[in-house]
């Protein structure tokens, strides 16, 4: 399926939902670079696939995948620019194992309207390019990390949170749980100090106390 539908920029609808796909082993660019704004491939067999680099990107138009991807991702080693430039303004992929992924350079980089993301269940452990991995997620507010999550090693491009709104205070803070109160004061620290837990950690852009 590499590069099945990659460039045909006038394609707007898409009906894959019911594709056998229990074979394929490469999904890269399947869809990058088409006008689709509406995807269903939450129930595709990728039981055997090992590459989904570029699967989705630069696919600004496309606004929402229908369902959960609960897809099986345990082969999957590269997932380099999956959702780079992709309009989608949520995701949830806690149901992804990402045990033998070693590449996330730009997974989710450039997505302008990215608000919500969920990767709790991400073991980063054998990812050796993890660059940029949220660069220009400006929109970004939601963040859920997991136990064995960590960027520490890697430029992640996490956009810095401007404080002249006086909305935000310039960092994050933990969501849930709430006890012990934790908070990082920077995008820039939140990543250089995140380094898992025992259980899935939500953090959020930090309210300034003039905005309450």
């Amino acid at each position: 399926m590499n590069h099945a539908f990659n460039g045909t920029g006038f394609l707007k609808e898409l009906d894959v939902s019911e594709w056998d796909t229990s074979n394929v082993s490469i999904m890269s660019f399947v869809f990058s670079y088409t006008a689709v704004e509406s995807l269903d491939v939450h129930k595709w067999n990728t039981s055997n696939v090992t590459t989904m680099s570029n699967m989705f990107a630069m696919t600004q138009s496309l606004t929402h995948l229908e369902g959960k991807l609960n897809w099986d991702t345990s082969k999957v080693t590269k997932m380099d620019g999956m959702f780079i430039f992709s309009g989608l303004s949520e995701l949830d992929l806690s149901n992804f194992d990402t045990s033998n992924v070693t590449d996330m350079d730009g997974m989710f980089g450039g997505m302008e309207n990215l608000e919500t993301l969920d990767i709790g269940s991400f073991d980063t452990s054998k990812v050796t390019n993890a660059e940029n991995i949220f660069g220009m997620d400006e929109k970004l507010n939601r963040i859920t990390l997991g136990a064995k999550t960590t960027f520490q090693s890697f430029y992640t491009g996490l956009p810095l949170i401007s404080t002249e709104s006086g909305e935000y205070t310039g960092g994050w803070i933990r969501i849930i749980p709430e006890s012990p109160f934790t908070t990082y004061s920077s995008s820039d620290i939140f990543m250089e100090s995140f380094n898992g837990n025992l259980v899935e950690r939500m953090f959020g852009k930090d309210l300034s106390k003039m905005a309450n």
